[in-house]
């Protein structure tokens, strides 16, 4: 399910901040993703790489970078309703 344009109108900073954080959460994953293309790592999968990672981010501490005005989310309930 989308977000609504009456929801994201009401609650635009919190949905904001949300798709901010799954922008870099997918731009790592890919990141991570070209790397076993090049270097596949014996004993660990994307997903734990990515999981060692994330869990390292302190969230009150770390500057994002700003998806682009064409980005779409990969979450479903992420969309907006023009998306």
């Amino acid at each position: 399910m989308t977000i609504s344009q009456k929801d994201y109108e009401k609650f635009k900073e919190m949905y904001d901040y949300k798709r901010l954080v799954e922008y870099n959460k997918e731009k790592i994953k890919k990141n991570i993703s070209d790397m076993y293309e090049e270097f596949p790592l014996a004993g660990a999968s994307q997903e734990e790489v990515f999981q060692h990672f994330w869990e390292k981010v302190d969230l009150n501490n770390v500057k994002f970078d700003e998806p682009p005005e064409d980005w779409i989310p990969k979450a479903q309930a992420l969309r907006k309703w023009n998306e």
